[in-house]
């Protein structure tokens, strides 16, 4: 989200919001965000969630904060179908339902072997 001297001048990150999830662009992260992120993670034991974080547009790599870590991220999944530039970032048929369901399934089977 944007925010201007006036406020917000676009939606918030929420993908269950129509407005946001139309505006979503697909970004990959630079390395320290992604091992930041992955550091977070692994302090909260999660094993899946999504991160957002404020970056303040042309400030330096290092001002940045972190604010919310969902664990229980449905809303925040992207809708491949409406991120702009989701093939820089996904493979073409990627489904991040399908993704989220077989690590899930993968994690039952693993604990039901142990």
């Amino acid at each position: 989200m944007e925010i201007g001297s006036d406020g917000a001048s676009t939606p918030s990150g929420c993908m269950a919001n129509l407005k946001t999830a139309v505006a979503a662009v697909a970004w990959d992260p630079p390395p320290c965000v992604k091992k930041e992120v992955r550091r977070i993670a692994e302090l909260a034991g999660a094993s899946w969630g999504s991160v957002e974080l404020l970056w303040p547009q042309g400030a330096d790599q290092e001002q940045r904060l972190y604010f919310d870590l969902n664990l229980s991220c449905i809303s925040t999944m992207p809708d491949t179908l409406v991120v702009s530039d989701s093939n820089k970032i996904w493979e073409e048929d990627f489904d991040p339902y399908t993704a989220l369901a077989r690590f899930v399934i993968c994690k039952v089977v693993e604990k039901s072997a142990a």
